[in-house]
Formats: structure tokens, C-alpha cells, sequence
């Protein structure tokens, strides 16, 4: 139900309320509790990127640590609890946006040494959040197949499903920007070293370290919803799996 009929029309609230019911009993089941372990070093994942970038006695480092944390808890819950526990948290998002990712590092370095916030990253920003939106209200509207068509508020639900699926992309590809700009691009970019100064504040040029994670995010936004082209025929909230294990008989 949830892989076939909910999880391709994007109905994420029923998603996550099918998946747990599924360990309602007993009360303080082990899947719960990861669900919640995950939830709390999520928080401290954005809580920890947010004093980095807007305060003086933040690290970055804290960041990466916590950001580390949150997948490794998504991984072992996934090993543990199977491929059910794992399908709210759309895992082909940041798989899909960490193709973006390899092309944004490819990028020539002046994309980032003139990133500051003004009207021209907000347009990019729109521009980029737009489309991807739009993308995933189409693809929601086109696998609707008539499910909630008798209802007078249809548009509306599946604009609440597509910017809910929309904001869990943003914040994977969010921990995937911040890895990918901190960790990969620091080694593998072009004037590595200056990007290294940006991130520790020593960097003499006019650049905002948050201007250019938010371009960074929904550049890998982006490029993870319209990518997904490549995982076969299998919508973004598809498992992240292309074997379809059935009976034949």
C-alpha cells in the first residue's frame, strides 16, 4: 500500500501514518525510538549549521559531525527495521541530489567567490525552488489517477504534497550541499584554499558562507528532482532500491 498506491502520489502524511502504525505495539517499540533519536540530531544538525554561520563561536565542524550522525542513525535504522522504516525519509532525494553535487564541485570557483545575498541570488533561488516544485506538482498531479478527484479541494492537496516532498528535498540536499561545499570542494575545487578560508572566516573576499550554501541547495534541489529521470521508471519517493522482489504464480 504504502510503496504502490501512497508513496508515488506523494501523500507523505499517510505515508508516515501507515509506516507507524506499523510499530504502534508494542508501545515504545526500538523503530520509534530511532525515528526519534534521528528527529533529535536533526535539529541539532540545523541548530549546529545555523550557529556556524551566524555566529562567532560556532563551528562548522559541529555541523559535519551532526550531519554525519543524523545519516548513520538512518542507516542503521534502515539495516535494522527494514526498507519500510526507511520509505518516509525519501532516500533517493539526497542519492539523486548528490548528482548535483558532483557538477556543482566541477563548477569553475568564480560561481561562489561573488555569491552574496541580493536580488540576484533570490531570483536564482526562486528560479531554482520554482521549477523543482513544479516539477514534482506535475509528476504528483500525472500518478493522482483520479484518487482524490471527487474532492473540491484537489489542487490544493496536491500543492500540499508536492511542497511537503519539496521541503524534504531541501533539507537533505541541504546536509549534502553542506558536505559536499565544505568537505569535497575544499579538496577537489579550484582555489581549494580560499574556499577553506571562507569557511573559517579568514577570507579577504566580499562572500557570505550562507549565500552560498543556500545556492548550493537548491542547486542540488534542483538537479536530485530532475535527475531522478535516471532511477529507472520509479517516482523520487520511490525506496531506494530498483529490484522488485513479487510472486510470480
Amino acid at each position: 500500500m504504502v510503496e504502490r498506491h501512497l508513496l508515488p502520489r506523494f501523500a507523505v502524511g499517510a505515508t508516515w501514518s501507515a509506516v507507524w502504525g506499523l510499530y504502534r505495539r508494542p508501545r515504545f517499540h526500538p523503530a520509534l525510538i530511532t525515528y526519534a533519536v534521528a528527529l533529535f540530531v536533526l535539529l541539532i544538525a540545523i541548530g549546529a549549521l545555523w550557529r556556524a554561520l551566524h555566529s562567532e563561536h560556532g563551528s562548522i565542524t559541529h555541523s559535519l559531525l551532526a550531519i554525519g550522525i543524523f545519516y548513520l542513525v538512518i542507516g542503521f535504522g534502515t539495516l535494522i527495521h527494514g526498507r519500510a522504516w526507511a520509505m518516509p525519509l525519501f532516500l533517493r532525494i539526497p542519492a539523486a541530489g548528490a548528482v548535483g553535487l558532483i557538477v556543482l564541485v566541477a563548477f569553475h570557483p568564480d560561481w561562489w567567490k561573488n555569491v552574496t545575498w541580493g536580488w540576484g541570488l533570490i531570483s536564482a533561488l526562486v528560479v531554482l525552488g520554482g521549477v523543482s516544485f513544479g516539477y514534482l506538482l506535475i509528476e504528483a498531479r500525472n500518478h493522482n489517477t483520479g484518487m482524490i478527484s471527487d474532492r473540491g479541494w484537489t489542487p490544493f492537496v496536491l500543492a500540499v504534497r508536492a511542497l511537503s516532498v519539496t521541503i524534504t528535498g531541501l533539507v537533505h540536499s541541504l546536509f549534502v550541499a553542506v558536505v559536499g561545499m565544505i568537505t569535497l570542494t575544499t579538496v577537489f575545487g579550484e582555489d581549494n584554499n580560499l574556499l577553506r578560508e571562507v569557511w573559517a572566516g579568514t577570507s579577504d573576499l566580499n562572500v557570505s558562507p550562507s549565500a552560498i550554501l543556500t545556492a548550493a541547495t537548491f542547486w542540488c534541489l534542483a538537479a536530485g528532482v530532475f535527475s531522478q529521470i535516471l532511477w529507472d521508471d520509479q517516482p523520487i519517493t520511490a525506496p531506494l532500491s530498483h529490484r522488485r522482489w513479487r510472486d510470480e504464480r
